[in-house]
């Protein structure tokens, strides 16, 4: 039987014209069948594995040599400062969605009283991220897909948050409150976009990535609805495709938003488009 450092070794070379990360891969799937942190790999590298850890990285590799992300096999994925479940029932949760949390913290965090909603909250990342920021905000989380959001509560049970109200909607259609903020990472992908066919993205849930009409459908629903969700001056932030902050600047104005501005993520790319509801 064969140490970890061998194990790595050999996952690395098998995964090099697979993945753009392959030792990391290796890693995180070695200290998920071990049940340790990346660190204890380095440590203990002449450890033999037993028989059915072995097995069980054999069948992670397999799976990850056929593109499953690395997130479902290992069942997790670090948002902000959480480590959140996820499956194949929610997107994983990308960085530059975090960047809708730092918006928010950085231009609302000043304020006690929120009420704050999240459209399409999957896992439940950009909610509980919020949420473990701002404990005495109140938030409302909400999606269409009830499996998803089994997923989201026990994220909000792991991470010991508490001030998140999970239910079922498609988008306002069960919302009856109104919010300071409402927030949203929706589908924003045209159906026939080539990301589609990416490793990763191929095996996430169709209906959480894709809208009509060319990637818009979606998030002129929720700009158009908004508004009567939103209380005076309220904001919404929509998160959205890099090529799409004209249109979606353009479907704020026409619905009679006002500041509408649209800021960039870390790799210099129009992500998110934050406006408030008029006064």
């Amino acid at each position: 039987m064969k140490n970890i450092k061998i194990l790595i070794e050999q996952a690395t070379a098998q995964l090099a014209s697979l993945s753009k990360t392959p030792f990391l891969d290796a890693e995180l799937l070695l200290a998920h069948v071990l049940k340790k942190n990346r660190t204890y790999l380095f440590s203990h590298s002449e450890k033999v594995l037993s028989s059915d850890e072995y097995e069980h990285w054999q069948y992670l590799i397999a799976q990850r040599c056929l593109q499953v992300p690395v997130a479902y096999l290992t069942g997790e994925k670090s948002f902000w400062n959480l480590d959140l479940m996820v499956n194949e029932h929610t997107l994983i949760p990308r960085p530059e969605t975090e960047l809708l949390v730092e918006i928010i913290l950085e231009k609302f965090g000043q304020n006690k009283n929120i009420e704050l909603l999240d459209l399409g909250t999957g896992s439940g990342a950009i909610a509980l991220a919020i949420a473990k920021e701002k404990p005495h905000w109140k938030i409302s989380a909400v999606d269409f897909s009830a499996d998803a959001l089994k997923v989201a509560k026990m994220n909000a049970e792991k991470n010991n948050i508490h001030n998140v109200e999970f239910f079922q909607s498609d988008w306002f259609f069960s919302i009856k409150n109104k919010f300071d903020i409402i927030v949203s990472n929706p589908p924003y992908l045209d159906e026939h976009d080539p990301h589609l066919l990416t490793e990763e993205i191929r095996h996430e849930p169709r209906s959480a990535l894709v809208a009509n009409k060319k990637g818009l459908a979606d998030i002129e629903t929720i700009v158009d609805e908004a508004r009567f969700y939103l209380k005076s001056g309220g904001a919404l932030l929509v998160e959205h495709g890099c090529e799409q902050g004209e249109t979606v600047r353009d479907l704020f104005a026409f619905y009679g938003y006002e500041e509408i501005e649209t800021l960039l993520d870390l790799a210099g790319l129009e992500r998110v488009t934050l406006a408030r509801g008029k006064i």
